[in-house]
């Protein structure tokens, strides 16, 4: 909910003396603060890799397999493309200069040109999709961490220093 977490930012900036963005558009509850040090983060971030992983592997290996007829099938078979083809397909993702570029020079694109952009698109919605969206870490996971209680900023600057100075 937009409120719970406009309050616990609040909270958070408050107790770590953060500067308030003149822009911000959330605000700050804390009940408890704990502190994960990169090597506590390390493993719960592996996992996270690990459950994404696949879906990066397939967007890399997933276009170049994808045929002129695969194309045709999804967006019509055409002997020539136009600029207003290849943004309705890839949308905003490539900028006007790319666009041009992938032009070459010609009024249309070729079927084979709309092929690489047709497979650009698939590799960006292959990755667009594998994002998490919010990952929490469990309690459980974050219960054997140093709890900081009081003193917020500055409890966090010495668990911080300490971690620096045993990893250099």
């Amino acid at each position: 909910m937009a409120a719970q977490d406009d309050a616990r930012e609040n909270r958070l900036v408050d107790i770590f003396n953060l500067e308030r963005p003149a822009n911000r558009t959330r605000h700050g509850v804390l009940t408890l603060c704990r502190y994960g040090s990169p090597d506590a983060m390390k493993p719960w971030i592996e996992d996270r890799w690990e459950y994404i992983r696949p879906d990066f592997e397939l967007a890399k290996i997933a276009p170049e397999r994808i045929t002129l007829a695969d194309m045709f099938a999804v967006i019509g078979e055409k002997a020539a493309y136009s600029l207003a083809d290849a943004q309705k397909l890839h949308k905003k993702q490539y900028t006007k200069a790319q666009y041009t570029e992938a032009l070459a020079g010609a009024p249309h694109f070729t079927p084979e040109r709309m092929l690489a952009i047709f497979r650009d698109r698939l590799h960006y919605v292959i990755e667009r999709g594998s994002t998490l969206n919010n990952p929490h870490i469990s309690p459980e996971y974050l219960a054997s961490w140093p709890a900081i209680t009081s003193n917020y900023a500055e409890e966090l600057r010495k668990l911080a220093r300490a971690w620096m100075a045993l990893n250099p």
